[in-house]
């Protein structure tokens, strides 16, 4: 995996639906680091959403300058205008994150499969109102051979080795992944 030629999707990352999924918290946190290290390693990304599910999460408002692309649509490429967007941006490979794991994600996953792309969901930074309907979700992406991750592991992926120049800023970004009921500087267990 590198950075050329990759790009995130993020979906239905907005407030009408997120605090009736499963582990929201902890996904919007992770969502919102995931997007800290793409725009330290200039990955592109892009905010897709349904008009009827409201404004973006506040974990992500600081990213979006362009505003978040409306479809009618589950997949992106099933929406005429996204499909001519995403070709006239090359990408090759593809994280997608967000909502709902077995709905926009599992059906842009399949789609961007078919025409070849590389395709990459993060397990922990996607999410479905039931645990039963996003687990049918990773079971039929793994199966359909898309990629299943977690944002720790693209991380450091993507920077390679810790002689990329952006290494010590991204492991900042992800300390708190790896100490996550932990206070750092006093090396003592909280709860959570």
């Amino acid at each position: 995996m590198g950075l050329e030629g990759s790009y995130i999707r993020v979906a239905d990352a907005q407030k009408g639906i997120w605090p009736y999924l499963e582990q929201h918290h902890e996904v919007a946190f992770r969502l919102n680091l995931l997007l800290k290290v793409a725009s330290c390693l200039k990955i592109p990304y892009l905010f897709s959403g349904q008009e009827h599910l409201g404004a973006p999460i506040k974990e992500i408002e600081e990213f979006i300058d362009d505003g978040i692309s409306f479809r009618s649509s589950f997949s992106l490429l099933n929406d005429p205008q996204m499909r001519a967007s995403l070709y006239a941006k090359q990408v090759t490979q593809w994280i997608i994150v967000g909502s709902e794991a077995h709905i926009s994600i599992l059906q842009t996953a399949r789609n961007l499969k078919k025409i070849g792309d590389e395709v990459i969901v993060l397990n922990d930074v996607m999410a479905s109102r039931s645990i039963f309907d996003f687990s049918t979700a990773i079971g039929e992406m793994k199966e359909e051979g898309i990629r299943i991750s977690s944002l720790e592991t693209i991380c450091f992926e993507l920077l390679e080795s810790i002689k990329h120049p952006q290494f010590n800023e991204n492991k900042k970004l992800l300390k708190p992944l790896q100490y996550p009921q932990m206070d750092v500087k006093k090396k003592v267990l909280t709860s959570v």
